[in-house]
Formats: C-alpha cells, structure tokens, sequence
C-alpha cells in the first residue's frame, strides 16, 4: 500500500506517515460509503481497522511522533513540499478509482 516514489529526507516522515494513512483511509471509506451507509460497511472497516496487519501499520505510523508535524511543516523545503505532493500525486488514481466502483 505504501508509495515510496520519490524518498523523503528525514525531517518530514511523520507528515508522510500522516498522508498516506489519510489517503488510505479515504480510500476505504470512499469504497465503503459511496452507494450508502450500511451496517456491513461499518463491520468491513471495523474488521480492516483490527484485523489487517498491514492497514494497522499505517494508522499506527501515522500516529506515532504526530507531535512533529507542526515543526516539520515550519522548517519544509521545496523538494520536501514535491516529495509528499508527488506521494498524493500517486493515490490519485486510487482515489478516482474508489468512487468509481
């Protein structure tokens, strides 16, 4: 699930960590809620958010060290501002993909 195209230097992994869980979630919930609110919905996110390793992963970096996010996003350079837009650049066909379905 984790796109790694361009690498990030080290003072902006928690705002990275933070865009892809968002971008995951959005997915999920995108997949999940376009035709409607069902109680099987509720119980497929609930069962991903607990069960799958990998989406527990993400949402757990995502929160880790989240206290940095406001210093990193002070001190961001331009090839740091590029690095994370190229990384939501990649989700993009997910997302479009998702609303689809």
């Amino acid at each position: 699930m984790e796109n790694n195209a361009v690498p990030l230097k080290a003072g902006v992994e928690e705002v990275k960590s933070v865009t892809i869980a968002a971008n995951e979630l959005m997915i999920l919930l995108l997949s999940r809620f376009k035709d409607g609110a069902q109680l099987g919905d509720f119980l497929f996110i609930f069962d991903k958010v607990v069960m799958d390793p990998e989406f527990k992963k993400i949402m757990a970096d995502a929160y880790t060290n989240y206290e940095k996010i406001p210093d990193e996003l002070q001190d961001i350079d331009m090839a740091e501002m590029l690095a994370l837009a190229s990384i939501q650049m990649s989700y993009l066909p997910r997302i479009l993909g998702a609303l689809k379905r």
